[in-house]
């Protein structure tokens, strides 16, 4: 049976009701969209349960920490004033997608496969200058994992794969079709 959701009287669904109760993974959460996606659900959808932030520890900073200078953004202003409670609703978890398991451990992806309602996934090289062997480890291997990983999650509604805005940017109109490589 398809999942009941609150519509408009004119039939359209609200975005805060599809997210009542439901967890969230994202990846690519210290960057930019990531940062924007955060504020958004939670400042509009303020009974969602909660967002799993996969997170990287970086130059000596630990993922709490990284998640702490987000929350405390000017971003996030609008959101400390009118919900103080939001930071509960973010959950660090350690891992890379470079990494075996998206670097998981045991117990943080078993905790994913039994709660997880939507995916985001975020994460990726957003250099044009990055090696090719780089590039295809972070915007095609790590999207193999994050299916992989995905495909084990028992509550899973939406997987939202967010990619790069790079490719065929030499073409001044890009339609919905495979160009052949310019390599």
């Amino acid at each position: 049976a398809s999942p009941k959701f609150a519509t408009t009287s004119s039939g359209k669904l609200l975005v805060p009701s599809f997210y009542s109760g439901k967890t969230v993974f994202l990846t690519g959460a210290t960057g930019f969209i990531g940062k924007v996606l955060i504020e958004k659900l939670l400042r509009c959808c303020p009974e969602l349960d909660c967002i799993y932030c996969l997170t990287r520890p970086k130059n000596e900073q630990t993922i709490e920490k990284r998640i702490d200078e987000i929350i405390n953004s000017k971003l996030f202003d609008r959101l400390r004033q009118e919900r103080p409670s939001f930071p509960n609703q973010l959950r660090p978890l350690c891992g890379d997608i470079l990494l075996p398991d998206l670097g998981l451990s045991e117990p943080d992806r078993l905790m994913l496969q039994q709660n997880v309602h939507i995916v985001f996934h975020n994460a990726a090289t957003v250099h044009s200058d990055e090696s090719l062997r780089v590039s295809v480890e972070m915007n095609i291997v790590a999207v193999r994992k994050m299916l992989a990983l995905c495909r084990k999650f028992k509550h899973l509604e939406a997987f939202v794969h967010v990619s790069t805005a790079y490719a065929n940017c030499d073409q001044p109109y890009i339609e919905e079709t495979v160009y052949p490589p310019s390599v």
